[in-house]
């Protein structure tokens, strides 16, 4: 099984991105590995690595994480010999790994289409982001899934690509990998998934900007209202539940910092849907 890890970053990022790489190759011993680097760049500063002959760089001016990402996913096609059960992942240039799961990815290759687990905060204290109802069921927990935390399977996405209106650097800042994932979910309506709490993946965590939380939820919001006639029923309920949470947190909150921050999302999520 070989795993391309296809990462996008920018000019300034450079300490995070080889904390990035030399956590793939201290925890990703049972594989083979490659990685395609998609810098978006003015100075075209290099990636310096132990590892360069594992890594193909590719140098771009445009901006926009969902992009990047599309370049990297075209020129991995385009490129490499890719079978079908390879596994292809998307990891932030500021995320990294501390524990080895190569062995869970092994164990399901052959049952699941995609695995994925947890984003955690640098100190494994807990999970960023809405806690995972559905551990077998990829029609209903698409919703759940950030963007580094999950591995699929290459047969899945040869024809899928990011939107580009979605992520960092687009017109939306985030809600990419939602609209990536639920794009599967269309082609492919008997894709089987695995949520295992054992994989883990790290991301700093910005305790409250408000700007960020509220062009976050902007975009969540804009995208249900993209999707929601496509959805189903229960996935309306499984949407629903995250992008309302925020107003059982005001509701519910006696802590002034927090209701803030839930108010700011509700406005976000609100303006977006609207919009």
């Amino acid at each position: 099984m070989q795993i391309y890890f296809i990462i996008a970053t920018i000019d300034g990022r450079e300490n995070n991105l080889d904390k990035l790489i030399k956590s793939i190759f201290s925890n990703f011993s049972y594989t083979s590995k490659k990685l395609i680097i998609i810098k978006q760049s003015i100075n075209s500063k290099p990636v310096i690595s132990n590892f360069i002959n594992f890594i193909d760089v590719i140098y771009i001016n445009k901006f926009g994480a969902s992009n990047a990402r599309n370049i990297g996913l075209d020129y991995l096609y385009r490129n490499f010999i890719v079978q079908n059960k390879d596994l292809i992942t998307f990891p932030d240039d500021d995320c990294y790994y501390n524990f080895s799961f190569s062995k869970i990815l092994l164990d399901n290759l052959n049952e699941f289409d995609i695995i994925f687990g947890d984003i955690r905060d640098p100190n494994d204290q807990f999970r960023m982001g809405s806690e995972v109802y559905f551990h077998r069921s990829f029609k209903f927990s698409f919703v759940y899934i950030n963007c580094p935390s999950f591995f699929i399977k290459s047969e899945n996405i040869k024809n899928i690509r990011f939107d580009n209106l979605f992520g960092p650097g687009a017109k939306y800042f985030a809600a990419e990998e939602t609209k990536f994932l639920f794009d599967i979910s269309l082609n492919n309506t008997n894709i089987k998934s695995l949520y295992n709490k054992q994989i883990k993946i790290f991301h700093p965590y910005e305790k409250f900007n408000p700007d960020k939380n509220y062009n976050y939820s902007f975009a969540q919001g804009k995208l249900f209202k993209i999707i929601l006639s496509k959805l189903s029923f229960i996935q309306i309920i499984s949407f629903a539940v995250i992008i309302l949470r925020p107003f059982a947190g005001f509701i519910f909150s006696y802590n002034n910092k927090k209701r803030e921050y839930y108010k700011t999302r509700l406005n976000g999520i609100k303006n977006g849907f609207l919009s």
